[in-house]
């Protein structure tokens, strides 16, 4: 039987503010930044915490938004080891990222759910989203080890002043930083072709 992942309600603002974050820098996604800025210690109790995650939100409002956009999209698009899909880490272009694509695919019309996004169903920030709002005992520890495996291969790739490294500093020193073992910190891009395609609880991305 599986270990099971439980979050605390900071793990999981963490989470939802990350997804936010994460996600590509429109009109609507300025907005919602611009509101938890100005509120931040209403959703974060922790004083470090909240430092982190004002710092990591003013350096993105702090830019014009054709260049968080432009800057978003050669370190997210244009980059494969800053990918924001899980398989594309795991597997590469290999044959078997397909296989995996319609698996979770499945898993999310198995579970009830419907993918709101027109993303591929291994987008990043619609699984941080769906960690946030899963009750707990239905988030088992593979979804976790998963995506702290691929934060953090991500952070390696991202030069210390990069716009996007304090959102994937705070998750991998508040929500990931106990998930791994050494051998997975030795190796952060572990091993792409033996992908774990069990089947896992996904997410749609809530508006």
């Amino acid at each position: 039987m599986r270990e099971i992942s439980k979050l605390s309600q900071e793990q999981r603002m963490l989470l939802m503010m990350a997804s936010r974050m994460l996600d590509y820098p429109d009109d609507e996604v300025r907005g919602v930044l611009q509101e938890w800025e100005v509120r931040i210690d209403e959703y974060i109790p922790s004083l470090m915490q909240q430092l982190m995650m004002r710092k990591a939100l003013q350096a993105l409002l702090a830019m014009r938004p054709i260049d968080w956009q432009e800057t978003y999209v050669e370190t997210f698009d244009y980059s494969e080891k800053t990918s924001l899909y899980v398989t594309s880490h795991e597997l590469g272009d290999s044959r078997e990222r397909g296989v995996a694509l319609l698996e979770l695919k499945y898993m999310v019309e198995a579970a009830g759910f419907t993918q709101l996004s027109a993303e591929l169903s291994d987008y990043i920030p619609m699984l941080f989203e769906y960690c946030a709002v899963v009750p707990d005992g239905d988030l088992d520890d593979t979804l976790v080890h998963r995506l702290a495996l691929v934060t953090r291969q991500i952070r390696s790739h991202l030069e210390d002043d990069h716009l996007y490294a304090g959102v994937f500093d705070l998750l991998l020193q508040f929500v990931f930083g106990a998930t791994w073992g050494s051998e997975d910190v030795e190796d952060p891009g572990y091993r792409r072709e033996s992908a774990d395609l069990e089947p896992l609880p996904y997410p749609l991305l809530y508006q």
